[in-house]
């Protein structure tokens, strides 16, 4: 994959990424103002489209290309430039014969940390509303029918935002475990799938103007938290995985099969069952392997029928041995908006995937970060349940098989979501499979392997520009990687690339 491309005009610049299409950090001095801006052209069932990108040229204000998508009858010319007085960015497109849609335009993701700033929403009839990007995750869109958002950014900046060519809206993408708000056009309230006609075309303009300092500096600093309790996915035969992973320390699973309860009782396993919530009451009570098993009901909607669910799973099941929770099958979003009311269960979470809505090296790195504020939100309203992630799965959930789960992209996915999930406060997550704990090659299972032979307990999690680090401690040995959230070598390591500092 090739090296983004970067461009500097004054106090501003962006990166373009050959291999997505999208800009990347639209900056002002050291400040983010947009993670990426990209066109974004979504089958009828949501699928994110490819493309095959032509006529690219550049200039030292910017570029521009031209893009086909794959799959559909869609042609688009991007055009990135910067200016003295900031970014602009546009898409001019055309059917080139009729088709469906459930989104075609451009988007904007805005970085996560803006979360709590003051903003002020502009809306198509010139009418303002003042309030905050949303600090804990919002359910629902915080910015309908925008025009134009005006903000303040955490270190003080002046930000400007104008959109073209469509109404836009803001969604919460912290809900699908993406790092961003992010800005789209049409409006879901119109109707989806939408419908393109042949030689209809469309012109989209994102403009982005700041005011401020441009050498605020990004102050090191330190997050900590403590280490959740793991659990690895059996993928396999249990009665073969479960003694091969206690030998190396690891003392949790998670798996759909309540067979396994057997196995893991002989070698001293706690489970984490995920059974779905329709089919539960099929299933024959069994034994907990341990005193900390959890039998999971699965439903992705809160309801009276869930909470009935679950009491009669704690009548059946708990007098076995097993705590009891309730978790999502795919994101946070479905138990964020239906979150529980006054439940009975021991234990609530969510399901999540670093490949909803972007499948590329920089995003799943970009998006491990996000589990520190679905903690915190989660946090709001789980009572006195302990919370979860059960289970983060790096595959897409479009794409089942992915061999970079295994590894260098997987293995620090797995250290950066581990330090989020320690700074959100989570108790527990299930990570990573047991055929890669068990396998010497997997990049991904070494990690996991030294994590469960450590015994670790805490972590300590250092950022600052140009060196990041995440060390685990008290347990029987203390372990400490430098990691390279980047896409290009630094710190002597390779793009996203990671080392684990010897004599830890």
């Amino acid at each position: 994959m090739p090296d983004p491309i970067a461009f500097r005009q004054g106090h501003w610049s962006f990166e373009v990424d050959p291999g997505t299409g999208f800009i990347r950090r639209v900056r002002f001095g050291r400040e983010t103002l947009a993670l990426a801006v990209y066109c974004a052209v979504r089958g009828t069932d949501w699928s994110t489209l490819g493309f095959r990108a032509s006529g690219y040229s550049a200039t030292p204000e910017g570029c521009s290309w031209t893009s086909d998508a794959v799959g559909a009858p869609f042609r688009w010319t991007t055009t990135a430039r910067l200016t003295e007085s900031g970014f602009a960015y546009a898409v001019e497109g055309e059917a080139l014969d009729a088709f469906e849609t459930c989104r075609t335009g451009v988007c904007v993701l805005h970085p996560m940390e803006v979360a709590g700033c003051p903003a002020t929403a502009v809306h198509t009839d010139g009418t303002t509303e003042d309030k905050p990007f949303p600090t804990h995750i919002s359910p629902h869109q915080p910015f309908l029918d925008l025009k134009e958002l005006r903000y303040r950014g955490r270190h003080g900046h002046r930000v400007e935002i104008a959109f073209e060519g469509e109404v836009f809206e803001m969604e919460d993408q912290r809900n699908w475990s993406d790092a961003s708000f992010k800005t789209y056009c049409r409006p879901l309230g119109s109707g989806r799938p939408y419908r393109l006609e042949k030689g209809q075309k469309l012109r989209h303009v994102v403009r982005i103007r700041c005011a401020g300092d441009p050498a605020m500096e990004q102050m090191p600093h330190g997050l900590f938290g403590k280490l959740p309790r793991l659990s690895v996915w059996l993928d396999g035969l249990a009665d073969q995985q479960l003694p091969a992973i206690a030998a190396l320390g690891q003392r949790r699973a998670a798996t759909s099969d309540p067979k396994a309860a057997g196995p893991a009782r002989r070698v001293g396993v706690g489970l984490d069952l995920l059974v779905p919530i329709g089919s539960w009451v099929s299933v024959a009570a069994v034994q907990a392997p341990t005193e900390d098993s959890v039998l999971w009901l699965v439903s992705d909607g809160w309801s009276p029928a869930a909470e009935q669910a679950l009491l009669a799973a704690r009548k059946a099941w708990g007098g076995l041995g097993w705590q009891i929770g309730c978790a999502t099958s795919q994101n946070f979003t479905e138990l964020n908006r239906s979150r529980p009311v006054d439940s009975k269960a021991d234990w609530v979470g969510f399901a999540a995937s670093p490949q909803v809505h972007a499948f590329d090296d920089w995003s799943i790195v970009e998006n491990a970060a996000t589990f520190a504020p679905i903690g915190e939100t989660i946090r709001g309203f789980a009572g006195a349940a302990r919370v979860a992630a059960m289970p983060i799965r790096f595959e897409s959930p479009y794409r089942p098989q992915d061999p970079r789960a295994g590894g260098s992209v997987g293995a620090l996915y797995t250290l950066l979501a581990l330090a989020a999930a320690s700074v959100g406060r989570l108790d527990a997550v299930a990570i990573g499979k047991a055929s890669q704990l068990t396998d010497s090659a997997s990049q991904a299972g070494e990690v996991l392997r030294n994590l469960a032979a450590s015994g670790a307990t805490q972590v300590e999690w250092r950022r600052a520009e140009g060196s990041e680090t995440i060390a685990f401690k008290g347990g029987r040995t203390a372990l400490l990687w430098r990691v390279n959230p980047e896409p290009r070598a630094s710190q002597g390591l390779g793009r996203f690339g990671y080392r684990l500092e010897p004599g830890r």
